[in-house]
């Protein structure tokens, strides 16, 4: 029934076969499918827990609980359920696919979901499925000449897909290949594009900096769409639905392409117009924030937001990290803890937040409650491991060391671990060790960090 498109009789259908038989895995895996056919993801999740919990000896349970807190975004929490899946069922492309996407969207975890990829085109090496899966998560990782390589495979295996083709455009336009990616796009283009692809191909182009080779483009593509060019300042006027177009793109600016300056005139354009609008207050405050590191600014914006209480974890995000840069470290650590229970599903990570204002007023013990909860969802955030293992070595240096170096497995590139973990190494006595990482740190940093190889070696000390 689920096939034929009659999605309620279906859920009647399994709703039934459940009542009799609560315990029953392929009635319970049913359930949550038609469910989310339906668009009830919520339901499904919570009946994939149930599967989850009758038969977790099952790799289908684990991939397929995985899979929904994906299209969650709750990656980080399934996670360990796609590697279980990979455990009980070693060498399914099924089950190696999700642990690809899953690991490459999770902070620290690139080369699992690359090496998750490569297993997958050696165990399917002829499946345009499989490609396809593969070539996703290298987009997802920014690896273009992989995505190209796995774009084409597919294009080769289904020469009249569009969409086969759209996705081979996208990875030559971010290889900087504009002719090849003007021409895959425009064969696409060609075909009486849906709605859905001429704005994919709109997000698409503005991702990769929306490259002048490309401008005429993306202006048929606007076209197409009946909206004005995005990028023109004062081109949503006050049309609430061109107003959330401009400030898309100028979200894909800033957060994809970085292009901040693109993105200014934008806002600046947004918020003359619509000076009381909350998604153009949030959207400026973040430009003022992360850009021009200018905290009073960005909390004057959202003030007004959160004191009204507007439903946006976003505009309370910056707020709160406004009101820390501005040494309102109490009114920051309550606003974060309030957050972190009003949005205990956003991508927020509000535990760190508050983590962080904590170590500011060296509360190592709250420090360590934040941090505790927030790895329970973001098991390998390097802030969280980063903080959480700085206020370790407060009571424990043994304790704090396996913390501060996952850390640093998590985010190599992250500075700042590195200096602890000099610290404790010195505590115990490695001064080889400590040198090694205060010459990565500064390294990293180019920063002048050798006084960590000189400090008494009490890490509690430190700061």
């Amino acid at each position: 029934m689920a096939a034929m498109g009659r999605l309620e009789q279906a859920e009647e259908f399994a709703r039934r076969a459940v009542a009799a038989d609560p315990d029953r895995a392929s009635a319970l895996l049913t359930l949550s499918r038609v469910l989310n056919n339906r668009g009830d993801r919520d339901g499904a999740i919570e009946v994939a827990a149930r599967l989850l919990a009758v038969r977790p000896d099952l790799s289908v349970s684990h991939y397929w609980y995985a899979s929904l807190l994906g299209d969650a975004a709750r990656f980080a929490e399934g996670l360990a359920h796609a590697r279980e899946a990979v455990r009980l069922n070693p060498g399914s492309a099924l089950e190696l696919g999700v642990l690809a996407r899953t690991a490459s969207a999770v902070a620290g975890c690139a080369d699992e979901a690359r090496a998750a990829a490569a297993e997958l085109l050696r165990t399917a090496p002829a499946d345009p499925v499989a490609q396809d899966l593969a070539r996703g998560v290298y987009t997802r990782l920014g690896d273009w000449e992989r995505a190209r390589e796995t774009a084409q495979a597919v294009v080769d295996a289904r020469p009249a897909d569009p969409v086969a083709r759209f996705r081979l455009g996208e990875a030559l336009l971010n290889l900087g290949r504009y002719a090849e990616a003007g021409a895959a796009f425009m064969s696409t283009l060609q075909q009486r594009p849906s709605q859905d692809q001429l704005e994919t191909t709109a997000v698409v182009l503005l991702e990769a900096g929306l490259p002048e080779e490309m401008r005429e483009l993306f202006g048929r593509v606007c076209a197409a769409l009946g909206r004005p060019d995005p990028t023109v300042p004062h081109a949503a006027g006050t049309d609430e639905r061109l107003i959330a177009w401009q400030l898309e793109a100028a979200e894909l600016l800033v957060e994809e392409a970085g292009r901040p300056d693109m993105a200014r005139p934008i806002l600046l354009g947004l918020f003359a117009d619509n000076p009381g609008h909350p998604d153009v207050r949030t959207a400026l405050a973040e430009l003022a924030y992360d850009t021009d590191g200018d905290a009073q600014s960005a909390w004057e914006l959202v003030a007004p937001l959160v004191e009204s209480g507007h439903d946006s974890a976003d505009a309370h995000g910056v707020a709160v990290h406004a009101l820390a840069d501005l040494g309102r470290l109490d009114e920051a650590v309550a606003l974060a803890r309030a957050c972190r229970g009003r949005w205990p599903h956003s991508t927020l990570v509000f535990e760190y937040m508050e983590a962080y204002c904590h170590g500011e007023r060296r509360d190592h013990a709250a420090v360590l409650e934040a941090t505790e909860h927030g790895l329970a969802r973001w098991p390998h955030h390097p802030g969280l491991l980063y903080l959480r293992g700085r206020s370790q070595l407060t009571f424990s240096v043994e304790e704090g060391l396996p913390t501060l170096r996952a850390a640093i497995a998590a985010d190599p590139d992250f500075h700042e671990p590195y200096v602890w973990l000099a610290l404790a190494l010195g505590k115990l006595g490695d001064r080889a060790g400590a040198a090694e990482a205060v010459a990565t740190a500064e390294r990293l940093s180019g920063l002048d960090l050798g006084w960590a190889l000189k400090e008494p070696a009490d890490p509690a000390e430190t700061r």
